[in-house]
């Protein structure tokens, strides 16, 4: 596993408002930390700065437990997909996204895929998520890549629970152990006081 997001970069200058997604020519591959991109009028990820998309995977790993709400603001058009969820905004737009509402558990990860196109004009796109103090970036911590597969992942998060219920009934186990053999210390000790008041 690798920290953050394998991204490859599209050229589809035969293509306006709502191309095929993943059309075109690889003009560019990499590794970002997140998304958070800001590219104004400028070249896109080193692709043209218009017609043009780009693919970001990897896994999402969140560091909390309950529902999170996240939206890929951008211009122009994103598809969103967390695990099995996702959301469609692949259309031309000045900003915006929607908001995916995504189950979640700390420290378990999650497949993620974010299509995003720009038609002309500015180009710009992040990954925000709702925290207690408003929308913020998702930080790089959450993102990362792997070559196991999703099978292969949720056996390893499987084999990892069962390491820790292990640990855990091991650990009582030795509580028990030392409290038997303080109970055997004790009950040696009042047949020796025993004998000797018999003896006595």
């Amino acid at each position: 596993t690798t920290s953050g997001l394998a991204v490859t970069v599209y050229s589809d200058p035969q293509y306006g408002a709502r191309p095929p997604v993943g059309a075109g020519t690889i003009v560019n591959q990499g590794t970002v930390a997140n998304v958070n991109f800001n590219w104004g009028s400028g070249r896109v990820m080193g692709g043209p700065a218009d017609r043009v998309q780009v693919h970001f995977t990897g896994q999402f790993t969140p560091d909390q437990t309950g529902t999170m709400w996240l939206t890929p603001q951008a211009d122009d058009g994103t598809i969103l997909t967390i695990g099995s969820i996702s959301i469609n905004n692949w259309v031309d737009k000045g900003g915006g996204g929607g908001t995916l509402t995504l189950p979640v558990t700390a420290g378990t990860p999650q497949t993620f895929d974010l299509w995003y196109y720009e038609n002309g004009g500015g180009a710009f796109v992040q990954l925000l998520y709702y925290t207690g103090n408003g929308w913020q970036v998702v930080p790089a911590s959450a993102f990362s890549q792997s070559n196991a597969t999703p099978s292969q992942i949720a056996a390893a998060q499987t084999a990892a629970q069962n390491l820790t219920l292990a640990n855990q009934s091991l650990t009582t186990a030795q509580q028990n152990l030392t409290l038997a053999q303080q109970n055997l210390t004790t009950s040696a000790q009042v047949l020796t006081d025993a004998q000797y008041a018999l003896a006595t």
